[in-house]
């Protein structure tokens, strides 16, 4: 995608985010973060249901002033009604 994104960046703004899934952001969320700064994406994440909803998203926000990356929260993912993220 990094190397499309440059071949096209003339006729295209296109912006990489990577999505992850909630229960991975205490784990694996360093790194992730820190590829996503490489090549100059937005750091993302869904969450829908997750055990430690507020720690996993305190922790999304300090990835991202640690990276100075973006944040693409999908907190609302699914029709189920419980799939609310957002309180």
């Amino acid at each position: 995608m990094v190397d499309l994104r440059k071949e096209w960046k003339d006729r295209i703004d296109l912006q990489l985010a990577a999505l992850i899934h909630g229960d991975i952001v205490l784990d694996a969320g360093n790194s992730i973060a820190s590829r996503v700064a490489q090549d100059g994406g937005v750091l993302g994440a869904f969450f829908y249901r997750n055990a430690d909803l507020c720690a996993k998203i305190e922790k999304m926000f300090r990835l991202a002033v640690e990276h100075d990356l973006d944040l693409d929260f999908h907190v609302d993912e699914g029709l189920d009604i419980e799939a609310d993220g957002f309180r």
